[in-house]
């Protein structure tokens, strides 16, 4: 069961869209939220981590949302959400994702929409 206290992983190669994502999340009364948008540093906190819930950005540099949601589904993270800011991941990726259990959402999100996926 979802609860206000789950550690929460933000991932984003943008910084606006990383405070923004973590903004949202913190609105929603999670308070221990932990944002990367070097995913680099983000992939060996996830190795290193135990977390309730990963946000991640599908498209960013070195490594990029769809690695960072296979980690965290073979470490059997609970919620995994994938946040998609381009048609260009198409349809076999969000398939992929779906697969391993991952909500895709579409930017730009509502913040209601983000807050559902992260309550599962």
């Amino acid at each position: 069961m979802p609860s206000k206290d789950d550690k929460i992983l933000v991932v984003d190669d943008l910084k606006e869209v990383l405070t923004i994502t973590a903004d949202i999340v913190k609105s929603g009364g999670y308070t221990n939220i932990i944002a990367f948008s070097d995913s680099v540093k983000a992939k060996e906190y996830l190795l290193a981590n135990e977390i309730d819930v990963l946000v991640t950005d599908i498209q960013m540099p070195v490594v990029g949302g769809a690695e960072l949601i296979d980690i965290a589904f073979q470490q059997k993270v609970p919620r995994l959400i994938a946040v998609s800011g381009s048609i260009c991941d198409g349809d076999s990726m969000h398939e992929a994702l779906s697969n391993l259990g991952a909500a895709v959402i579409s930017k730009p999100f509502k913040a209601e929409v983000l807050l559902n996926a992260i309550a599962g």
